[in-house]
């Protein structure tokens, strides 16, 4: 790896990556279970919180960019299928949770925060629709973005290999 750009790219896509799992890994680890504690209005209206302050443009950065860089990354280390699948993976896999966001966590935010609710009966009929999805998917795209980030890293490991 001689350009000093693919190996920027290379650590900046493991980094963000890492730095993703970690964000999704945060909701499965801690937040999820702490939600079991609050009632239906309460997880709702956390939720919407939490999903309002988290489009900022530093997660936005991150967001894009790990994807972006892990093409990239794959793109500029490609020699032979034997050698570089690691990186292919790894870039497929952020893509991936990137497509399980935006195509299945996102929307599933957006029908919560549009959700009229009014009576306790309505937000518990609002976290029964969104809570098991949502978690489910959001495990996906934790897995995704590791998976990303150790595939990508056997490049920094094992330099020859690709």
């Amino acid at each position: 790896m001689e350009q000093l750009w693919l190996q920027v790219a290379v650590v900046l896509s493991v980094l963000g990556n890492a730095m993703l799992a970690g964000i999704y890994a945060s909701f499965v680890c801690a937040i999820a279970p702490g939600f079991k504690t609050l009632s239906d209005t309460e997880y709702v209206n956390t939720f919407r919180k939490i999903n309002a302050a988290i489009v900022n443009p530093g997660f936005l950065t991150l967001f894009l960019l790990s994807p972006a860089l892990s093409v990239i990354t794959a793109v500029g280390l490609f020699h032979d299928w034997s050698q570089s699948w690691p990186v292919v993976l790894g870039s497929a896999l952020s893509v991936a949770s990137t497509l399980i966001s935006t195509m299945i966590n996102f929307p599933l935010n957006r029908l919560l925060a549009q959700r009229r609710i009014v009576a306790p009966w309505e937000a518990r009929r609002a976290r029964r629709l969104f809570q098991g999805p949502w978690n489910r998917w959001n495990v996906l795209r934790m897995l995704g973005n590791a998976g990303a980030a150790v595939g990508i890293m056997l490049v920094i490991l094992h330099p020859g290999a690709s």
